[in-house]
C-alpha cells in the first residue's frame, strides 16, 4: 500500500481502495456545470500506476471545458458536449474525501 501523498489530481476514499480523478471547478465557470464545486470520476482501477496513466483523459477534457467557458466559445454545443460526456463519464459532484497522509 502507498504511504504518503496522492500525486495530483487522485483520490481514494480509502486506503487500498478505487482511485478517483477530479478536478476542482473554478467559482467563475461553476454556473455552467450546474454549480458543481468539483469534476470527479471513478477510474475502476486500486492500482496507483493504472491510476496515474487514466487520469490525464478526464483531466485534460475539464480543463478544455473549464477553457472553453471562460473564452465564450460556442456555449450550448459546450453544455451539450459536457452533458453527454457527463452522463457517458458519470460525472458527478465529489463529497470530500480524506487525502492520505
Amino acid at each position: 500500500m502507498r504511504r504518503g501523498k496522492l500525486p495530483r489530481y487522485l483520490m481514494q476514499k480509502s486506503l487500498g481502495g478505487t482511485f478517483y480523478a477530479g478536478l476542482d471547478n473554478p467559482k467563475d465557470v461553476r454556473t455552467w456545470f450546474d454549480g458543481k464545486p468539483r469534476f470527479v470520476v471513478s477510474l475502476h482501477s486500486t492500482s496507483l500506476q493504472d491510476a496515474e496513466a487514466k487520469k490525464w483523459s478526464y483531466v485534460l477534457h475539464w480543463k478544455k471545458l473549464i477553457e472553453d467557458c471562460r473564452s465564450g466559445r460556442g456555449a450550448e454545443a459546450l453544455m451539450r458536449e459536457h452533458i453527454a460526456s457527463a452522463e457517458s463519464w458519470t460525472c458527478h459532484v465529489f463529497v470530500p474525501l480524506r487525502v492520505l497522509v
